[in-house]
């Protein structure tokens, strides 16, 4: 019987709605775990965690007298490497993304749903063509997220099409932006502090970008594009956002319905005003997770890879904190507002 010792981040208290989140939520332990396998199973150590808005809804509304997930290790997206494994698809010193990755330094995966192979090399090194954190980026859920939903949906953006964004500066806001401006359309987007408006125009090469909490928004749409001009919004926000992309929709136009940020934090569900405009325009609302698209990684994969490394496509900013120690603090942060583009924690060299 091979014992392991894990540090690990657990789930210490839930959060109500609209109640704000701190690193009091989060507790970190050392145990021993069996490492001994059974078929099917595979055991890795982690490299990289992916920090990302869902991992809150694990901590939301949870009673800490009945819930299942308090005291559980938070999960996230993350990068590890086999050490051990039953599964022949998974073999020992394979790189692998996985989207049941625990806020430790070894997690015990059960089965391989949701684990894939990443076309990384780690005996090469550096001298892979595409640096392994981009797999938790434009190649991780995020790209997966903006790339599947446009396939599922619009096809592809157009050339000269105006496309809204909001909240551009986070990682799927920023994929979304880069894939349109790629395609040739025209992108706008928002962001919450100056800096991030500046990271939009200078770093990802936006046409327009503005602060959504100095500025009054229906005012810089207007201007940027007046009634009638939107041909696509990319809804990360809701809330009052999407009842204002609505009003500079053109008739028979998109809206990719991403996420819900504006609720995040609120007591109360934001009641949409504008709902008669999907019938007068005609607009089609497209809803997407990419939980549901698991199976286009590897189109990702192929398809932007080489973009990527040809220095066709532009990465988004990675920013990456040392440490599993540090995830609480760098999450409740990143919740916060303080970070744009790409967030992770290294847990461990590769």
């Amino acid at each position: 019987m091979a014992r392991i010792s894990n540090t690990r981040i657990i789930r210490a208290k839930g959060v109500g709605k609209g109640e704000d989140f701190s690193e009091e939520n989060f507790k970190t332990e050392t145990v021993e775990f069996d490492s001994t396998l059974k078929d099917g199973e595979i055991l890795v150590r982690n490299l990289y965690i992916s920090l990302d808005p869902f991992i809150r809804l694990g901590f939301e509304g949870q009673d800490p007298k009945t819930s299942p997930y308090l005291n559980q290790t938070v999960a996230a997206v993350g990068i590890s490497e086999v050490i051990d494994s039953k599964d022949l698809a998974f073999p020992v010193s394979s790189i692998v993304l996985g989207l049941r990755i625990g806020w430790e330094q070894y997690t015990l995966l059960k089965d391989s749903n949701a684990l894939f192979v990443l076309p990384y090399d780690p005996k090469k090194g550096d001298l892979n063509k595409l640096p392994l954190m981009e797999y938790s980026n434009a190649l991780g859920i995020q790209g997966l997220t903006s790339f599947a939903a446009v396939k599922a949906t619009i096809g592809s953006f157009k050339k000269d099409q105006v496309v809204f964004i909001s909240s551009a500066a986070g990682p799927v806001g920023g994929f979304f932006a880069l894939y349109a401006k790629h395609q040739g359309a025209f992108v706008i987007g928002s962001a919450g502090s100056d800096d991030k408006v500046q990271y939009l125009l200078n770093d990802l090469h936006l046409d327009a970008a503005f602060n959504y909490k100095t500025q009054d928004m229906r005012t810089e749409l207007q201007r940027l594009a007046p009634s009638g001009r939107l041909d696509v919004y990319v809804d990360t926000v809701g809330g009052e956002t999407l009842d204002i992309a609505m009003e500079h929709l053109k008739d028979k136009s998109h809206i990719l319905v991403i996420g819900n940020m504006a609720e995040a934090n609120s007591k109360t569900p934001y009641v949409p005003k504008n709902w008669k405009m999907v019938i007068s325009k005609s607009l089609t609302l497209h809803g997407f997770t990419a939980f549901h698209h698991f199976d286009k990684f590897p189109q990702l994969w192929e398809e932007i890879g080489p973009l990527i490394e040809s220095g066709k496509w532009k990465s988004q900013k990675n920013t990456v904190e040392e440490g599993l120690e540090s995830a609480p603090k760098t999450f409740v942060d990143y919740l916060r507002g303080k970070y744009h583009g790409k967030v992770m924690i290294k847990v461990s060299d590769l």
